[in-house]
């Protein structure tokens, strides 16, 4: 049987492009993105010439897209009426054939399909050594802070008897420095207290790969 993976925090699906290189017998059921860019560039990286998409007028697509958050500056929520129409249905193909569930913030445990491995590579921007250092802290309301949402996500599963099987978290080398070293020992403490047992975070150097 396949393995069955979601991807939050998808991007344009680097970490589906890992399993296919390990030649992982794996299937994405779903994936939490709303960066609009990086939807359309998942669908076009991953599901180029396949499954056809029947395209609904233009106000269907919008009726459609408009229960979902999307962003093109990953800061404030885009209004769809400022899209162009080609856009628009690059989005709205993009996201049926991905299975996108939108913003992390939207989606809910008892929405999402039920899953072997979840991948989380949730925002650096304020972790990385070239932003401000604001980090992860909960309730911070920084990009990286929204470590949280899987947090809460994770709650919702547990009291519905869905959580995966496993977990796989990544981001950059200076998550593990003394200013945010505190905040990730928290967020780690939360995961064995539902059952989960970590392993070691690793550090690993892309020149390797």
């Amino acid at each position: 049987m396949a393995l069955r993976v979601f991807e939050a925090f998808a991007g344009i699906g680097a970490q589906a492009t890992a399993l296919n290189r390990l030649g992982a017998d794996y299937e994405i059921v779903g994936i939490s993105e709303w960066m609009v860019d990086a939807v359309i560039c998942y669908d076009a990286i991953h599901h180029f010439g396949k499954e056809a998409i029947e395209i609904p007028s233009y106000e269907e697509q919008m009726e459609y897209l408009s229960k979902y958050d999307f962003s093109r500056d990953s800061v404030r929520k885009t209004n769809l009426n400022l899209l162009d129409r080609g856009v628009v249905e690059q989005l709205y193909v993009a996201n049926k054939r991905s299975k996108n569930y939108g913003s992390i913030s939207q989606l809910k445990g008892e929405l999402m399909p039920k899953c072997d491995l979840l991948i989380y590579s949730f925002p650096c921007q304020d972790l990385s050594t070239g932003g401000n250092g604001k980090g992860m802290k909960k309730g911070s309301g920084t990009r990286s802070s929204l470590l949280w949402e899987i947090e809460r996500l994770l709650r919702e599963l547990h009291a519905l008897d869905k959580l995966p099987y496993y977990l796989l978290m990544e981001n950059v080398k200076t998550m593990l420095c003394d200013a945010f070293k505190e905040d990730l020992k928290a967020f780690l403490e939360f995961l064995e207290s539902i059952g989960y047992q970590n392993d070691a975070p690793m550090v690993l150097n892309a020149l390797d790969f």
